[in-house]
This record gives structure tokens, sequence and C-alpha cells, in this order.
């Protein structure tokens, strides 16, 4: 696996990716898809791609504005259960404590089967909204 900066030459990578994974998620706790909301999201200090055997496999958005967050990770289906998931996760907290973060957060839709693998990596659940668990790692 490896992990590169974004450029604006992957946005549709990164667009098209997120709509096929969360379209659903979106539409059932949000009411629909807004393009624009994606896009100031996405941009070249705060996202990364990754890749797997030279293809582009997924995708995440970490941000350190006063806290340490995780915004957004995606992977592609044809790239899941391979470890990327576990992997960007640690690159994430290491990059975190770097930067002198104790705890990254991140957020997880209610019925999202990743927030299994959020709990064995260590996150815990602080709080519950009407569509995510709100989550959390203290980083030593």
């Amino acid at each position: 696996m490896k992990i590169r900066s974004y450029t604006e030459e992957d946005y549709q990578f990164t667009h098209d990716l997120h709509l096929k994974n969360m379209l659903a998620y979106v539409d059932k706790y949000w009411g629909g898809w807004d393009s624009a909301i994606f896009r100031r999201d996405v941009c070249p200090e705060s996202t990364w791609i990754v890749e797997y055997k030279v293809q582009k496999a997924g995708f995440f958005i970490l941000n350190f504005e006063s806290i340490a967050h995780l915004k957004n990770i995606q992977i592609g289906a044809d790239f899941q259960n391979k470890g990327l998931g576990s992997k960007i996760l640690k690159h994430c907290e290491l990059e975190s404590s770097k930067k002198g973060f104790d705890t990254l957060y991140l957020e997880a839709f209610l019925d999202n089967p990743a927030r299994k693998l959020y709990e064995r990596l260590g996150y815990e659940t602080y709080d519950i909204t009407k569509s995510h668990y709100q989550m959390k790692k203290e980083l030593s």
C-alpha cells in the first residue's frame, strides 16, 4: 500500500468512489447527495490517495484544526478486506501524534459496518447523533 498526496487530477476518482460507497447512507440520513459539499471538503492539504499495487484503491481526508479529525475514509470494493483500512487508520494515528494531538476523532454512520473495524482498533463511541456514532481514540 502506498499513500500519496492528492492532486486535482484525483478529484473525479474521489468523488465517484465516495458517491458509490456512501450514496445510500447520504440519501437515508441527509436526504440526498450534494456534490458541492463534497467538493468543499476535498483539498490537497487534507486529502490523501491510497494506492494498492499501482492502482487507486481509496482515499482519506484527515484534518488538523483544533482537533485531529479523520473526516472521510473510502476504500473501493475490490480493495476491501485486504487490511488497507487498518493501515490507513494506523497512518492517521501516527500523523496525528506527530502533530501533537493526543486523540483522533472520526464518525461512522449508524449502520456502517466499518464501525466494527474502528472498535477493533481501539476507537470508542463518545456520542451518538441521529445519523452517526461519534468515535475517538486516545493516542499513546
